[in-house]
């Protein structure tokens, strides 16, 4: 069927990277809302609270202070998975509407991937929430269930990316499998694997639903058993 795949020129990897894509530019929009009141609340718990961890001693850091570097670290980390998302999006897309060539395949497959692994360096702990939050302070009150509420969020937003993500590679993994499967040339003929194409294609549509015998006598004579050695079609 790769065969006929590739006399449409379609493959259901294109479609679904696109999606992707799609998916990634919404929550690039979303994320650059995170980002900046991420960046805000902690600002405003550094100024009200004037504590930071570089100059207490083991012994003076509290929950509240714990919460506050657990989200910093949560937004470096946020950050960072998305510059490599985007990148990695970027090195898909020299080669997804090429991926008829099969080094071209091989390519968007390394880079899911190398995706994947980068992604399961980060660690998916949420920060609890502070049994207690040292401030009688509006802002600093504001400030500490923002940070967890937008965490939240975009932990979310993330998780349904990711979604997406997996099924691209399932489905790049699938048409790639498909890909090293004998071509129908290999077995037939080109002029053969042709018509036995078009014959397919037709079967597909409305207005037809068998085969002809005249069609089918086509193919009746002996044409090779095929199978994969090393990567490669052998037929005997």
């Amino acid at each position: 069927m790769n065969y006929i795949m590739s006399l449409n020129n379609k493959f259901k990897s294109q479609i679904e990277f696109n999606s992707f894509k799609l998916k990634f530019e919404d929550y690039s929009a979303k994320f650059a809302v995170y980002e900046k009141e991420q960046q805000r609340n902690i600002n405003i718990l550094r100024e009200h609270t004037g504590r930071s961890l570089d100059t207490l001693t083991t012994r003076e850091i509290k929950p509240t202070d714990k919460f506050i570097y657990q989200e910093e670290m949560n937004l470096n980390n946020n950050k960072e998975k998305f510059s490599i998302i985007k990148n990695n999006i970027v090195e898909i897309e020299k080669y997804i509407n090429t991926i008829g060539d099969a080094d071209n395949f091989d390519k968007v497959m390394d880079s899911i991937n190398a995706l994947e692994l980068s992604l399961a360096s980060f660690s998916n702990t949420e920060s609890p929430f502070p049994s207690v939050i040292p401030s009688d302070s509006p802002f600093v009150r504001h400030a500490v269930i923002s940070l967890f509420i937008q965490n939240q969020w975009i932990n979310g937003e993330f998780a349904t990316l990711d979604a997406q993500r997996i099924r691209l590679s399932e489905m790049v993994s699938a048409e790639l499998d498909t890909l090293n499967e004998p071509q129908l040339p290999d077995c037939f003929g080109s002029s053969r694997a042709t018509r036995l194409a078009e014959q397919i294609t037709a079967m597909d549509s409305a207005d037809s639903s068998f085969m002809g015998n005249n069609t089918i006598s086509s193919f009746a004579s002996t044409y090779p058993t095929c199978d994969i050695y090393l990567g490669y079609p052998v037929c005997a």
